[in-house]
């Protein structure tokens, strides 16, 4: 397998980033126009949630996408320069970019906790399996 195959699903989260971004400023422009606030009332973040609650969900989501994805750009970055990764590591990081994309449309939509949680947990779970993907074939590496 080439490291190419590798770059579809760490663009497809930086996808993803890019849309939660829009998503978040489109929902803040809707929040600012309907509660006829001015950007110079809003100093923090703090204030923002509490002014503009409707757009704090999509903002949270556009955080998120740099927690988790943070440690599968590392894992991929490895598989990439190292060039161990095989279908089973590309399957993986596929999944979990479809876990992270559910996710952030639960965030961004109805942000029921609930279904949320269960595809933050399945992503971290992923990313438990790429780290150990790259264990196992580091140790391969150095046994054989």
């Amino acid at each position: 397998m080439t490291t190419d195959w590798l770059l579809i699903p760490v663009l497809a989260n930086v996808l993803l980033a890019f849309v939660v971004q829009i998503t978040m400023f489109l929902h803040r422009v809707k929040a600012i126009r309907k509660h006829k606030v001015q950007l110079r009332e809003i100093v923090n973040r703090h204030e923002l949630e509490q002014r503009l609650p409707e757009a704090t969900a999509a903002s949270n989501s556009y955080l998120n996408q740099f927690e988790l994805p943070v440690i599968f750009y590392a894992l991929m970055a490895f598989f990439m320069i190292t060039q161990w990764a095989g279908w089973v590591e590309w399957f993986i990081a596929c999944l979990f970019v479809i876990s992270r994309m559910a996710h952030a449309y639960i965030h961004c939509t109805s942000n029921r906790l609930k279904y949320r949680f269960r595809y933050y947990v399945l992503g971290s779970f992923l990313l438990y399996g790429l780290f150990g993907c790259l264990v196992f074939r580091w140790l391969m590496h150095w046994i054989y």
